[in-house]
């Protein structure tokens, strides 16, 4: 099926995303909004469309947003937009998280600047398109410890070189003797495109997988930016999953470091007071 075809002829499962309400959500509406500008397209933000789809693909060739970050070497890619008369056609990287999380982007950024939120659908894309989407993912692992996510650059070696693949950037080096693989991504790996990132990396060899990541805290008391957190066991889709914690013994041994369960959304903007009041008991 080609992208223009997908408009013309809608796909089963198509979604409508419901904006949310900046009342009820855990940011302040102001902050709401800055967020949903340096992430929605450029012909979105510019222009009226008739009807905005957001799909699953990875697209560089065009349709680049002018908003898209610049000045770092990772997670500075935004979805791309293709026009087809007055339908706008959206491709964010394969992930039903992410797919959907965009959606809610683009229908709530609508709503709060008072343009129609309806306009806006999307695809969630098939398991086999979200898989295959990181077979150019492709390096040569042999139980090495892959860290990946957030501050690769501050982390790895300043006088490392970061060797280029299709979407990532990664360098080996070797930690108290164990071998070493900062591995960072252009494009976001939002939600199950990070978890579909871990199994690839199995596949090709990995001995142990490390996300350094952002997190926000559900307690109150815990002054944000203060702490390290760590844990073992995750909140998803209503399920507790569990791995082996690789600093368990680590956060045991330092006060400056917090472990408790982590809990997973499939976007931010589903984090309203009710979801607040639901997950911080």
């Amino acid at each position: 099926m080609t992208l223009s075809s997908l408009l013309v002829s809608p796909p089963a499962g198509l979604l409508h995303p419901a904006p949310v309400d900046p009342a009820r959500h855990t940011m302040s509406r102001e902050r709401l909004l800055r967020y949903l500008e340096i992430k929605v397209h450029h012909l979105i933000q510019e222009q009226a469309w008739d009807s905005i789809r957001v799909v699953g693909g990875y697209n560089r060739t065009r349709g680049i947003s002018r908003h898209e970050k610049s000045g770092k070497l990772f997670n500075t890619e935004r979805p791309t937009a293709q026009a087809y008369g007055r339908n706008l056609l959206v491709q964010a990287f394969p992930g039903a998280d992410y797919v959907q999380h965009y959606a809610l982007i683009i229908a709530t950024y609508l709503a709060m600047t008072g343009r129609p939120a309806d306009t806006v659908t999307y695809q969630p894309p098939g398991e086999e398109e979200c898989r295959t989407a990181l077979d150019t993912l492709d390096l040569d692992l042999h139980g090495d410890v892959v860290i990946v996510g957030w501050g690769l650059e501050h982390l790895a070696p300043r006088s490392g070189v970061w060797t280029q693949g299709p979407g990532y950037c990664w360098q080996r080096t070797q930690v108290g003797g164990t071998r070493v693989v900062y591995l960072g991504f252009r494009h976001s790996i939002w939600g199950d495109v990070a978890g579909r990132t871990v199994a690839r990396l199995a596949r090709l060899g990995a001995g142990a997988v490390v996300y350094a990541g952002k997190v926000g805290g559900l307690d109150p008391g815990t002054e944000p930016n203060r702490w390290l957190a760590t844990g073992n066991t995750s909140l998803l889709g209503g399920a507790l999953v569990s791995w082996e914690d690789f600093f368990g013994d680590y956060a045991r041994a330092h006060p400056g470091v917090r472990s408790g369960l982590h809990v997973s959304s499939p976007s931010i903007l589903l984090e309203n007071q009710d979801w607040l009041a639901q997950h911080a008991s």
